[in-house]
């Protein structure tokens, strides 16, 4: 399926959409995407680069989190 038959298909999907949080959700995927076009030319300098590749370098399994414990500190 092409581009704009896909385009086509969500849109009509889309109409038949009831559930508020489903088209909240829908439009912040639409504004993040909005927002990503405009930085895609975005450059991270070479400099830090390096500056994280040294960290992950430095880092020791022993100073890492596992992600199941850090993911339930979080709050929504």
């Amino acid at each position: 399926m092409n581009i704009q038959a896909e385009r086509s298909h969500i849109i009509e999907q889309l109409n038949h959409v009831s559930d508020i949080n489903v088209i909240k959700a829908i439009k912040n995927i639409l504004i993040f995407a909005s927002k990503k076009e405009k930085v895609s030319d975005f450059v991270i300098p070479e400099w830090h680069k390096e500056i994280v590749r040294e960290r992950i370098k430095n880092t020791k399994p022993k100073d890492m989190l596992k992600w199941d414990d850090v993911k339930d500190s979080f709050k929504l």
